[in-house]
């Protein structure tokens, strides 16, 4: 095994990312509640925020094996998907912008209300773009007029408490013959980086002529798309995303690109696909293609998504789904206290999954408030893929099918992965999984 970050379920090691303890912004600013205000000045916004950037920091100190590639002047380009103009889910806001976000409609910007709190000021301090400070007030406003997020949002699930089959491998069970219609899988590839090396591994050890793979590389990351976009040219089945994001650890904005993804994928009429399955390029498959098969084909209709656990106060509190944020300028900013909407049980855990297109289809498409209201709720979350499929899922009509197990192994150690090293792009301290080295091998059998 190569020593490099990980996140592990039972299939693949994973490299699953998760949330802890609240540090808030740290160094960052805590403005009186007597000094630390906005007012709006149309004659001067730039005073205005100057005035803001000294009240708010004057207190601190900042402390199957690949087949032969196919003949490329033979094929049409296979990163240009049909009907893309419809595939702009969302318009709204630039990069590192979130969905939902309300704009600013001119350069002279004036608060609708009067920003207080030091969350919220010091993400107006802290800011660095006018449309993000703009962003942020306007967020601000809104939440205070409580026409931001729904306040309840309507439960589907029939059954009452957590609902979840006991299901995990089982070597003896998979004794037997092929299924008589194996599944199909739609991997989704999130990289970023220059490790066209890793992604190719990755991709050799998945790879198999039924199954699809579908690749999104971070907006920033040019040299690793140029080698994918390479690398999908000589294959039917890779294709590359037509668009790029920029994604953060904590964003909104990953959300937003597994939404529009999975969109694109079930516009693609010519890959029938079962299952999607999101990998980073730090996964690695611990059984065999057919092995994933049988065991999909048995449970087809299965959500397997991994739980936090029983103690969902806790869990909303660690992961900071009782906070405001927003994303902009590729940052997630905590901008105060909110509360969850009622009548729904929220869930959550982990951001690896394997989800049925059935499924997925719901969350794309549904035309209910249980799914609308959670994706506009999410909007403003923290870490909001580890809880939004969880939460919609386990309040929906077929609640009945999520499995708590993500088939992935992830090698967790808190003392060594709980270091806040995300601070610099989210107001919040969080985890990651560790590399796994060579003693751990028995572990993975």
């Amino acid at each position: 095994l190569q020593q490099e970050r990980q996140k592990k379920a039972g299939f693949l090691e994973s490299s699953d990312s998760s949330k802890d303890l609240d540090s808030s912004a740290g160094r960052r600013s805590s403005a009186s509640r007597k000094h630390g205000r906005w007012r709006g000045r149309p004659d001067s916004p730039g005073a205005m925020v100057s005035k803001v950037v000294r009240a708010v920091t004057a207190r601190h100190k900042p402390g199957w094996r690949l087949p032969a590639m196919l003949d490329s002047s033979s094929r049409r380009n296979l990163t240009e998907l049909r009907g893309e103009a419809q595939l702009a889910i969302f318009q709204q806001g630039d990069t590192g912008s979130v969905e939902g976000a309300p704009q600013p409609t001119e350069n002279n910007f004036t608060p609708k209300c009067e920003i207080t709190g030091k969350d919220a000021l010091s993400a107006l301090a802290r800011a660095s773009s006018k449309q993000c400070q703009q962003e942020i007030a306007n967020v601000v406003c809104l939440h205070r007029a409580g026409s931001l997020m729904p306040q309840s949002v309507p439960r589907h699930c029939q059954l009452s408490g957590k609902v979840s089959p006991v299901i995990q491998w089982d070597e003896s069970r998979l004794q037997q013959g092929p299924p008589s219609k194996p599944v199909r899988i739609a991997y989704m590839l999130v990289v970023h980086g220059r490790a066209i090396r890793q992604l190719k591994r990755l991709i050799k050890a998945v790879y198999h002529q039924q199954h699809f793979f579908y690749i999104h590389v971070d907006k920033r990351s040019n040299y690793l798309h140029r080698e994918a976009v390479e690398l999908a040219q000589h294959y039917p089945n890779i294709r590359v995303t037509p668009w790029r994001m920029v994604t953060i650890w904590g964003g909104a904005s990953l959300l937003k690109m597994y939404l529009r993804s999975m969109k694109d994928l079930l516009e693609l009429s010519e890959w029938p696909w079962d299952f999607f399955i999101n990998l980073s390029a730090t996964d690695y498959p611990t059984r065999t293609n057919d092995e994933l098969v049988m065991f999909l084909s048995k449970y087809r209709d299965k959500n397997f998504l991994k739980s936090h656990g029983r103690d969902n106060a806790r869990f909303i509190k660690k992961q900071g789904l009782d906070r405001l944020f927003h994303e902009c300028d590729s940052h997630m900013w905590r901008l105060g206290e909110r509360h969850i909407p009622e009548g729904i049980v929220v869930d959550g855990g982990s951001d690896w999954f394997s989800l049925t297109r059935s499924f997925v289809e719901y969350v794309v498409y549904a035309d209910d408030q249980l799914v609308s209201q959670l994706r506009q709720f999410y909007t403003y979350t923290l870490l909001p893929a580890e809880s939004f499929f969880h939460t919609v899922l386990e309040n929906s009509h077929i609640c009945e099918t999520l499995v708590d197990n993500n088939l992935r192994v992830t090698n967790w150690n808190r003392k060594l992965g709980c270091k806040c090293q995300y601070k610099h792009i989210v107001d919040w301290c969080g985890c990651s999984p560790n590399d796994f080295k060579p003693q751990d091998f028995l572990r993975l059998q």
